[in-house]
């Protein structure tokens, strides 16, 4: 439900050209190649998320459609119609949030869209989360961080020509 959430948000079909930036384990790169017929590129910097993926994709087929890049977001060329990015940037830091948001305004095409799940922190200990060691940038996402909601409207405001359309705040179900 997740990944079919995250596609209609998009408005993904046959044709449109999806970046997904952090591969994860290739399923939702799958997903989206698989029923929405889209060509997707997606990044990891991890080897073996790369390797595992690229396995999962040839085993379901989709090698036509599924690109698997080992490459940081910030090497990333190209354009593309849609962009996706679940639950990664908080994985960055905070010292690397903004060349985050500047490198999708650059890779996405004017009229695209992109669906940016995240984790969010509350505004007033989004600086105690970045100078801190807590929970999440230690043992959840080591090295990391959360951004704050603030934050990231901030940051698009300010670095891209991105636009808001659409925010909603899962907090409550999540954990189920």
């Amino acid at each position: 439900e997740k990944f079919d959430r995250v596609c209609r948000r998009l408005r993904l079909e046959p044709g449109d050209r999806l970046l997904e930036i952090g591969t994860g384990w290739g399923t939702f790169a799958m997903h989206a190649a698989e029923h929405y017929g889209c060509e997707v590129t997606t990044t990891t910097i991890s080897r073996r998320q790369a390797e595992l993926a690229r396995e999962r994709i040839a085993e379901a087929g989709l090698s036509d459609r599924v690109a698997v890049v080992e490459r940081d977001f910030a090497e990333l060329s190209g354009s593309y119609n849609k962009l996706a990015s679940i639950e990664m940037i908080e994985t960055v830091g905070w010292r690397r949030f903004d060349e985050f948001f500047a490198t999708c305004d650059r890779l996405l095409e004017p009229d695209g869209l992109m669906c940016h799940q995240i984790i969010t922190i509350d505004d007033s200990a989004y600086d105690a989360e970045k100078l801190g060691r807590s929970f999440i940038n230690t043992l959840i996402f080591e090295g990391g961080s959360l951004p704050s909601r603030g934050y990231v409207d901030g940051a698009i405001g300010r670095l891209t020509d991105m636009r808001p359309v659409g925010f909603e705040d899962i907090t409550t179900s999540y954990p189920e």
